[in-house]
Parts: structure tokens; C-alpha cells; sequence
């Protein structure tokens, strides 16, 4: 199952999120956690951001291509590194309204 509204565009292309397992989340939490500790970010975490994106998205594009010329400007990074989190509780919005759906009052 693929993720809502969640794609980036690099050099005219299009990338969806494809769904992200239990493992990969936790990889994800493991880079995000400490990042947020921080009001500033180092290099080292925007290359975190950066290469996390990177595997979410299934390695359809490279660190160089997300960071390049074609690619997203470094507000942007830290936007898709952020919605990561709003898309995955969307996704979780999603299967409790479907979950809702399936019991009607009365019954």
C-alpha cells in the first residue's frame, strides 16, 4: 500500500513513498530522535535526513540527486523529512475510520 500525498519531485520526476515496514520506521526514529534535540542542525544531520529519505523512497534516487541542482532545496528536505510523520499518522487515521465504517450503531 502506498502512503497519501506523500512524493517528491527531482529533475521533473516524480517518487512515491512506497510503504514503510516496521523496520524501516524504527531506522527512521532512530535519526529522527536526536535531530529534534536540536535547534540548529549540523551537516552531519542534514546528510541524515537526507540519506533516510533516501531509503524510505526505496533508493529510486541518490544523496547527490536529492541534494543537487534538480533536487529539493534544503527547506524542503527538512519538510519530507518531517512529513514522514504526518503521512504514517495518516495512514493510521485512514484504518480507524475504515475500522469505524465496518460497525454501524444497532448492531
Amino acid at each position: 500500500m502506498k502512503m497519501p500525498n506523500a512524493s517528491i519531485t527531482i529533475g521533473g520526476q516524480t517518487y512515491e513513498l512506497p510503504a514503510v515496514t516496521t523496520e524501516q520506521y524504527l531506522e527512521y526514529c532512530d535519526v529522527r530522535e536526536p535531530i529534534a534535540e536540536r535547534e540548529l542542525y549540523t551537516r552531519k544531520d542534514f546528510y541524515a535526513m537526507a540519506d533516510q529519505l533516501v531509503k524510505l523512497y526505496g533508493n529510486q534516487f541518490t544523496r547527490a540527486e536529492l541534494l543537487g541542482a534538480e533536487g529539493l532545496k534544503p527547506g524542503e528536505v527538512i519538510v519530507q523529512f518531517s512529513m514522514i510523520e504526518t503521512v504514517l499518522l495518516n495512514q493510521v487515521n485512514d484504518s480507524i475510520t475504515g475500522m469505524k465504517e465496518n460497525f454501524t450503531a444497532g448492531t
